[in-house]
């Protein structure tokens, strides 16, 4: 979800799996669609990793990325000042012209940036209004696996990045070779080691660790050894790839990841950190109960979902899915170590729904618009195949 200048945009697959782009009003009707080609194959249509990304740049375009998942996905540029909206447009997208995954736009200073995976690095673009087209921001990788062992599926896995202004953070986990359950030798428990962080204060141009040392790119594991874990959680823990983080206009980084609680469940645990890289708060959000692992390959069906966050000058809220259903955890800033207000929305059963929300809604409006669907999500990256599910869009407002 994404909002621009010439209104709000949602992308989804629809009910014949068409990559498909709605124009919402400012009354939250549908005011125009975009059916986007060519379709994704039955295989990858089915692999939740390939959702449908989507950023804005000055110049008037919305660009799509869909299908990315170690493969060369589809994007297209919507040119939004020349098309009239209607419910029977439709845009032909091109053949990226190298593999990705985890594709992520994101507004830096007016300039649009391309944030993806290329096994096994973490790479940025910028995208050039001269040229319409994206251009490498970097001679190298942002993130590199160099000084692990390198093997068959390693990588680097970030958390989505925190900016606001010319202010940049960003976390991420290198995984690590698997380890054989002993009890099946067929699963694997995927061992992911962070999380590590790095921040910028010039829009990219430079990084820093936490304490305030110079990187130079690539950012290596044997670079960024010697600083330490920003959050120091096991091996153990089960580690998610993926995690979110947001910063405050005072300068403080949000980040959300799950973990194993004292008692062996994973949680959801909100991290906070000052400007000096100082942990101020470090603990568990949600409330879960149940034991889990993070098994096997491919996408997975868990009873927590990872989590999305959101914080204004007053509160800070965790989004997540936890016993099928939307929750949205609050706190007041001024009191950090009182407890959590939960928010539970009467939805349907979400099955593997994972939380994602208009950032520049929220930024404009402290508006919480989050996308809501049922999704059927199987092992090894196959769906569970059955009827379209009803998609909603809800609206949260913050008030004092």
């Amino acid at each position: 979800m994404l909002t621009t200048p010439k209104g709000q945009f949602v992308a989804f697959y629809d009910a014949k799996g068409d990559a498909t782009i709605l124009l919402i009003n400012k009354k939250g009707r549908v005011a125009g669609r975009y059916t986007v080609f060519p379709k994704l194959s039955s295989r990858l249509i089915q692999d939740g990793h390939c959702v449908i990304s989507i950023g804005y740049s000055p110049d008037g375009i919305l660009h799509v990325i869909y299908g990315a998942h170690g493969t060369k996905p589809f994007y297209a540029q919507i040119a939004l000042d020349e098309i009239v909206p209607s419910f029977d447009n439709v845009v032909n997208a091109t053949t990226w012209s190298e593999t990705m995954t985890y594709p992520q736009f994101y507004t830096i200073k007016d300039q649009l940036w391309l944030l993806y995976r290329h096994v096994p690095d973490i790479f940025v673009s910028q995208y050039v209004l001269e040229r319409k087209s994206f251009v490498p921001l970097y001679e190298t990788p942002l993130l590199s696996y160099d000084g692990l062992p390198h093997y068959t599926g390693a990588s680097v896995y970030i958390n989505q990045m925190a900016s606001f202004g010319d202010n940049i953070a960003m976390f991420w986990a290198y995984r690590l070779p698997p380890r054989i359950m002993p009890e099946d030798e067929r699963r694997y428990l995927v061992v992911n080691d962070g999380l590590w962080s790095a921040q910028s204060n010039d829009g990219g141009k430079s990084w820093f660790d936490i304490h305030g040392r110079t990187l130079t790119l690539p950012i290596s594991y044997e670079q960024i050894i010697n600083t330490g874990k920003t959050i120091n959680i096991l091996q153990s823990g089960g580690l998610l790839n993926q995690g979110s983080s947001t910063m405050g206009s005072n300068g403080n980084i949000y980040d959300v990841h799950q973990a194993k609680d004292f008692e062996g469940c994973p949680q959801i645990f909100l991290t906070i950190l000052d400007n000096n890289g100082t942990v101020v708060l470090n603990e568990a959000v949600s409330t879960n109960k149940e034991h889990f692992e993070l098994l096997g390959k491919g996408t997975l069906l868990l009873p927590l979902s990872r989590a999305d966050v959101a914080v204004s000058d007053r509160m800070v809220h965790v989004i997540y899915r936890q016993n099928g259903r939307l929750v949205i955890a609050s706190k007041l800033l001024n009191n950090l170590h009182g407890d959590w207000r939960y928010f539970i929305p009467e939805t349907p059963d979400l099955g593997g729904w994972e939380p994602n929300y208009d950032f520049v809604a929220w930024k404009n409006n402290h508006s919480l618009d989050i996308y809501v669907q049922s999704a059927r999500q199987g092992r090894m990256d196959f769906g569970i195949k059955g009827k379209a599910s009803p998609a909603k869009l809800y609206k949260f407002i913050e008030r004092d």
